[in-house]
């Protein structure tokens, strides 16, 4: 049995060994990864040339290849990255939700943010050829970061209809369609995005998706009634 001094102890003799040599895979890809998002948000794709890449990373060219088979399949990762969020940064949206008392409000403030970012707009040509273009690398796209965003909306708003707060017969993936598209559509054709925007188009989309009290001889009051005299 190898105590925890002992292992420690080995573990200080390899990294010993190691000394400078070679990173280690994770360190690798972490490493090329940071250069990538660096590089698009200092200049955008022209920037982000694989041999840019190598050179900030530390990394040679065929080692970023055995990774990613394109430089477009690096960007796209890099995409997912900055779209996730960290740990951290999803946290503070799930408080954000609660202290704007919507996850409609929080994820219009949230599109805020992305779409300002540089690299996002330094990659939104790409996975918009990629998502329109039906390709493995848009696939991978909406599945490892559109879908489960969108489910985890989706589940959020369907705790707000469950106590009440929004109508029942309101499909939670438009309503979110409608805040991300009215942002994106601002930010292509260049009209302002701030958090007042974000804002405003979060309250239009709510005061439509309120729950509000149902008007006597609505089809709501009529199925109660009848319900009751059963």
């Amino acid at each position: 049995m190898v105590t925890e001094a002992a292992s420690s102890s080995a573990h200080g003799s390899t990294e010993k060994k190691r000394g400078r040599g070679r990173p280690r895979p994770a360190d690798t890809d972490q490493a090329v990864m940071q250069a990538t998002i660096e590089l698009l948000t200092e200049g955008g794709l022209r920037a982000a040339t694989v041999d840019a890449i190598a050179r900030r990373s530390g990394s040679a060219k065929t080692t970023i290849y055995r990774r990613w088979p394109s430089r477009d399949a690096l960007i796209l990762d890099a995409m997912r990255v900055v779209v996730r969020g960290t740990r951290p940064q999803v946290s503070a949206l799930h408080e954000l939700d609660r202290t704007l008392g919507s996850t409609v409000r929080g994820s219009a403030r949230n599109i805020r943010l992305l779409v300002e970012d540089r690299v996002f707009r330094a990659a939104f040509p790409m996975i918009a050829h990629e998502l329109l273009s039906g390709t493995t690398l848009g696939e991978r796209f909406l599945t490892d970061v559109f879908r489960p965003i969108r489910a985890s909306l989706r589940e959020t708003l369907q705790d707000e209809i469950a106590r009440g707060e929004i109508r029942s017969d309101i499909d939670p993936d438009l309503a979110f369609d409608l805040v991300n598209g009215a942002m994106l559509y601002r930010m292509l054709v260049g009209e302002p995005i701030d958090e007042g925007v974000a804002d405003a188009i979060a309250d239009l989309v709510l005061t439509g998706a309120a729950a509000r009290p149902a008007l006597p001889g609505s089809p709501e009051v009529t199925t109660q009634r009848s319900g009751s005299r059963t």
